[in-house]
């Protein structure tokens, strides 16, 4: 095989119906797409728990599915035998936010429309995905006031009762709703802990609160 035979296999026919440049293209466009995946993950994420590694994970995952699109074309048979493989696969690390699983599904669309050979279809894809993301996030259709906050109130074992009673009553006085999560005695201290999630009335601040049920005597 001489030079010009070996250039004009790159383009076609290496690999069965597709060359080594078709296999170049399949991988590393969705890994050079993924960069705008990832910086809208970084801009959007409404979650403390960021993750370097879950980047990276989208990073390969794209370039994967996009070589396994290539490879299955229109063959039944491999698409199947993916199937049975991956299902031999058992991830035992669940997604920490339902918002990750929608980033990597972006991820595997990316790969799939660049095996596929939509190479333009994929970066408007990526293009019109990430707007909408970065769009909702600045308009604030995402935010949500979380006015809820815990309150522990520890009382003394022989007035618990009492307390309480009045502790509540503030607290309908100063909240749209109060729950009670959990109560915990303590022997040697002779002490009881309340444990109240509550939703203070407009106006109100939480401070306000503690400082009513600290005046009580016994709380």
């Amino acid at each position: 095989m001489n030079f010009n035979d070996f250039i004009s296999s790159l383009g076609q026919g290496s690999f069965g119906s597709f060359g080594l440049v078709d296999v170049f293209f399949a991988l590393t466009i969705p890994a050079i797409l993924c960069i705008g995946v990832a910086q809208t993950y970084k801009r959007t994420q409404l979650h403390a728990s960021f993750s370097p590694s879950f980047i990276l994970m989208l990073f390969m995952f794209a370039s994967l599915s996009g070589g396994v699109t290539l490879f299955i074309g229109e063959n039944v048979a491999r698409a199947f035998g993916l199937v049975g493989a991956m299902s031999i696969i058992r991830f035992r690390n669940a997604l920490k936010e339902p918002i990750d699983a929608v980033f990597v599904l972006w991820a595997l669309a990316l790969g799939m429309a660049c095996g596929s050979g939509y190479y333009l279809a994929a970066a408007f894809l990526m293009v019109v995905v990430s707007g909408i993301a970065l769009s909702v996030k600045a308009l604030g259709l995402a935010n949500f006031e979380i006015d809820k906050t815990v309150l522990k109130i520890v009382t003394e074992e022989g007035k618990n009762v009492d307390v309480m009673s009045t502790v509540e009553d503030k607290l309908k006085n100063y909240t749209k709703e109060f729950k009670i999560l959990h109560e915990m005695s303590n022997k040697v201290e002779k002490t009881r802990t309340h444990v109240y999630t509550l939703t203070p009335k407009r106006n109100v601040k939480v401070s306000q609160i503690e400082e009513e049920i600290s005046n009580l005597d016994g709380a």
